[in-house]
């Protein structure tokens, strides 16, 4: 199985969105789904209370949040980096077993380092207790959106999801310039961008992809697509 095409794993989502109206920021604001899809059930992201370790066991203190139950998991980072990891098991032989990380960072001079925040918390609670975490890090509730705010100069990111995968929304605030967003991918072997506008990271024989962009401009409740 060799073929890039029969190996894509998911797709991440992306959406701009131009706000018109300064009013409206009094506190976070969260944009209208332009096809009016909610936050999925199976997309649930944690705040990292002590369970996040890597490979080695050593704590990463770096990360904020990440998604559970998930495939790929994402870890929302620092910086703002966000880490999609996606495991290979060999069942057969757990040495062959591999794991693939590929980052996709906001970058270049004006980017600005927020804190990322939880938002839109549900009712679950979960309990770790692992390699790492012998006495258990339990009672981590978690929530369907993670925002970082002023990731530019009034330009923020919302990490939520469909039912297909993640989905990421660009929010440009009044005074807010598309023009500071860069976007930095690190770990793939290659990427491009195909016929179709989407960005495809490639890995081993396996790809990830991020659709094309759709901009839109929101007033209040009503949007313009």
């Amino acid at each position: 199985m060799n073929n890039y095409n029969s190996m894509a794993k998911f797709s991440l989502s992306v959406f701009l969105v131009l706000l018109l109206h300064s009013a409206l920021h009094a506190q976070p604001f969260f944009p209208k789904d332009p096809v009016g899809e909610k936050p999925a059930d199976s997309w649930n992201f944690l705040p990292n209370q002590g369970q996040v370790f890597d490979l080695g066991g050593a704590y990463r203190g770096d990360v904020n949040f990440m998604s559970v139950s998930t495939f790929p998991t994402l870890f929302m980072m620092k910086n703002n980096r966000i880490a999609v990891v996606i495991p290979e098991l060999d069942t057969a032989n757990a040495q062959n077993s591999v794991v693939h990380r590929i980052d996709v960072s906001f970058v270049g001079p004006q980017a600005l380092a927020p804190t990322p925040a939880l938002y839109q918390p549900n009712t679950h609670r979960y309990n770790f207790f692992e390699q790492n975490t012998p006495q258990g890090v339990t009672g981590v509730q978690g929530g369907k959106t993670v925002l970082y705010e002023n990731m530019y100069d009034k330009i923020d990111l919302h990490i939520t999801s469909n039912k297909w995968g993640p989905k990421l929304y660009i929010v440009v605030r009044p005074g807010g310039d598309p023009n500071d967003i860069e976007l930095l991918c690190q770990g793939q072997d290659s990427l491009k961008v195909d016929v179709d506008g989407y960005l495809k990271l490639y890995f081993d024989t396996k790809f990830i992809k991020l659709t094309q962009g759709l901009a839109y401009q929101q007033e209040g409740e009503d949007s313009n697509c």
